[in-house]
């Protein structure tokens, strides 16, 4: 499911409210490797911080129908991360 402020984005339009659509997660990055590493494994986003520091996640999803076939354009969005250190790690 893909939520978006409450709402779900698809090519220049937001549709608003409260829904959820099926997605499926076609590719993930990180722009900054050096602190958090993105890929997909089993159809699942699995990431994996390195180091503390700032990083941007860039997802592409594709709406699914019933059937769990891809319909439309994919969809790209991203969000930027602060990956602070574990609290056992601390100095």
């Amino acid at each position: 499911m893909y939520r978006y402020r409450s709402g779900w984005i698809t090519s220049g339009n937001l549709h608003l409210g409260q829904h959820g659509v099926m997605t499926e997660t076609v590719e993930v990055t990180s722009i900054d490797t050096n602190v958090l590493l993105a890929e997909i494994v089993r159809q699942l986003a699995i990431l994996t911080t390195l180091q503390p520091g700032r990083a941007r996640l860039t997802l592409k999803t594709s709406k699914l129908d019933k059937r769990l076939q891809r319909v439309d354009a994919l969809i790209r969005d991203s969000i930027a991360l602060t990956i602070r250190p574990a609290a056992h790690l601390r100095p």
